[in-house]
C-alpha cells in the first residue's frame, strides 16, 4: 500500500493508498481490484474489498463513498453509504472513512488536528479545473470550521506530467507553466498535479503541509491500474482516510 509520511504523528488518523498486487481478480483486472463498476466479476471483487477491509480492521459499513461523476460536488457525510453525483467528502466523525476509488486520477486527502475533519477529493483534470479544490476548502471551513492553516494534505499516485497528453480542447482550459511541449503538434503534457498543489496553497493551506507521491499509475503497470494504459478493462484502487 501507499502511506503517506506527513500523516504519521496524527494519533489515530488512518490513510493509505491500495495497490494492485495480491487480491482475488483474474485476467485484465488480475490483482487487487476494488471497483464494483468496472466489468470484473463482482464475486472477486467483493472478495477483494472484504480481504482490503479486513486487513485495515475495517468493514465496509464503516465506509462512505461518493459516486464519482468527475464534477466539483461536495458532500458533508455523518455515516457511511453512497453518495449521488459526488467526487468529494468531508466529516467530522470518528470511525467513519472516507474512500475515493482511482486509476489515473488523483487521490486528495485533507486532515484538519484542530477540527478532527478529514476530507477526500477524487481530482481528475475535469474536477480540479472545474473548482473542486476550492469547494472542500470552503465547504470545510463553513460546515466544519476547518482553518487552512491547520490542514495537512496529501496527494496519492496519478497519471504524472510525463504521461499525462492532452488535446487543445483540454489545455486550453490550464495556464501555460502547467504545460510542457509533446511530440505531437495538436498535445500537450498537463502537470495536473502541480495545479492540484498549487489550489491547495492559494486556499491557504501551508507548502510544508502539503505532500505528494511522485509514483504515475500509468507507467507503473504492476503496481498500478490505470484507465489510460487499460480502458474499459482496468481495475480501481482505493484511497482510504478516516479516524478510529
Amino acid at each position: 500500500m501507499v502511506f503517506f509520511p506527513i500523516f504519521r504523528s496524527f494519533a489515530g488518523l488512518q490513510c493509505l493508498v491500495s495497490t494492485r498486487p495480491g487480491g482475488f481478480s483474474q485476467g485484465d483486472y488480475a490483482g487487487l481490484n476494488l471497483g464494483m463498476h468496472t466489468g470484473d466479476q463482482s464475486s472477486s471483487v467483493r472478495k477483494n474489498r472484504n480481504f482490503f477491509f479486513r486487513g485495515l480492521g475495517l468493514s465496509e459499513q464503516q465506509v462512505a463513498f461518493g459516486e464519482q461523476v468527475h464534477s466539483a460536488r461536495v458532500r458533508r457525510v455523518d455515516q457511511a453509504g453512497i453518495y449521488q453525483q459526488t467526487d468529494a467528502l468531508i466529516t467530522a466523525e470518528k470511525n467513519v472513512f472516507l474512500a475515493v476509488l482511482i486509476a489515473d486520477c488523483f487521490p486528495v486527502f485533507l486532515f484538519d488536528p484542530g477540527s478532527a475533519a478529514v476530507a477526500v477529493i477524487h481530482a481528475g483534470w475535469r474536477g480540479t479545473q472545474a473548482g473542486i479544490i476550492e469547494n472542500t476548502l470552503e465547504k470545510l471551513k463553513a460546515d466544519l470550521a476547518v482553518s487552512a492553516g491547520r490542514i495537512t494534505a496529501a496527494i496519492g499516485p496519478g497519471l504524472q506530467s510525463e504521461c499525462f497528453e492532452v488535446r487543445k480542447d483540454v489545455y486550453e482550459l490550464f495556464a501555460p507553466h502547467y504545460l510542457s511541449v509533446h511530440p505531437a503538434a495538436d498535445k500537450r503534457y498537463l502537470n495536473l498535479r502541480q495545479v492540484i498543489v498549487d489550489k491547495l496553497l492559494q486556499q491557504g493551506v501551508p507548502q510544508e503541509q502539503i505532500e505528494w507521491s511522485s509514483e504515475c499509475t500509468f507507467c507503473s503497470a504492476e503496481k498500478f491500474y490505470s484507465f489510460r494504459r487499460e480502458g474499459k478493462h482496468s481495475g480501481r484502487m482505493m484511497g482510504i482516510i478516516g479516524i478510529k
